[in-house]
């Protein structure tokens, strides 16, 4: 049995080793309980059991578990800099033995370690299982949902993972904008200036899976609020962030329309 309202209490009492002064602790201990409830609608929404939807909600609470260490020991969100911290969380709580203050039994470890490790991915691996890969697409959804939601609300030094010196006047690469008007989001690799790793986030649409949260998007019309973010001084920057804005809304229109 999951036991959500225990589970949020050991989480707490996990990230009480943390500095809690330090804003990027408090930025993802909220993004942690957003995702949560995110992938608690979501798997609502998809009608599914009431134990899919708690397990759900719990993969929600532990996905970025190891970002904590990662803030403590290199303060950066970045990966490629650090550590991979989904590899980081899934030493913590299995390596660790974290957990079984979660969960007493270990019925549901596998579908959480595999759906940890793909979190951050930028695709999901092959060969798992139905259940596996339903809980992979949707802590995937749930923390891209947030994303986006912390890109809009939060100060652009707090949401964005890399330096916004002269931002405004940065140009997109030609690579990573004709991989975004081909309904392909960007490669990490593949990113060069910061408008290219501004510009990124839209494409995370792209690897949306469920229409459910491409209508959230939709809704919460996050994909206006993003475009607004940041005014552009370079005319080329200025006229590609448009025709991506189009491009995005055109696929999320012809997506939800089948």
């Amino acid at each position: 049995m999951i036991d959500i309202k225990k589970a949020k209490q050991v989480l707490n009492e996990y990230i009480k080793k943390y500095d809690d002064t330090n804003p990027k602790i408090r930025l993802k201990k909220e993004h942690i309980l957003r995702v949560a409830d995110n992938a608690k609608k979501l798997a609502e929404k998809l009608k599914l059991s009431q134990e899919d939807i708690d397990l759900a909600e719990l993969i929600g609470l532990l996905h970025d578990i190891g970002r904590f260490e990662q803030i403590k020991r290199f303060d950066t969100f970045k990966d490629r800099q650090s550590i991979d911290h989904a590899v980081q969380g899934l030493q913590v709580l299995f390596d660790e033995g974290l957990i079984r203050k979660f969960l007493k039994e270990d019925i549901y470890d596998k579908i959480i370690y595999i759906a940890i490790k793909n979190h951050n991915k930028i695709e999901i691996e092959k060969g798992l299982g139905e259940r596996e890969l339903l809980h992979c697409k949707i802590i995937r959804d749930s923390d891209k949902l947030d994303i986006f939601n912390i890109i809009i609300t939060e100060p652009i030094e707090n949401a964005v993972w890399f330096p916004i010196d002269n931002l405004k006047k940065e140009k997109i690469t030609d690579k990573v904008y004709e991989t975004i008007m081909k309904d392909n989001a960007a490669r990490y690799e593949d990113l060069k200036t910061n408008a290219d790793n501004m510009v990124a986030w839209y494409a995370y649409v792209y690897n949306i899976n469920f229409d459910e949260t491409l209508k959230e998007i939709r809704k919460r019309e996050y994909i206006e609020k993003i475009s607004k973010k940041i005014d552009y001084e370079n005319e080329e920057t200025k006229q590609r962030m448009k025709n991506i804005k189009e491009k995005i809304n055109k696929y999320i229109d012809e997506r939800l329309k089948k």
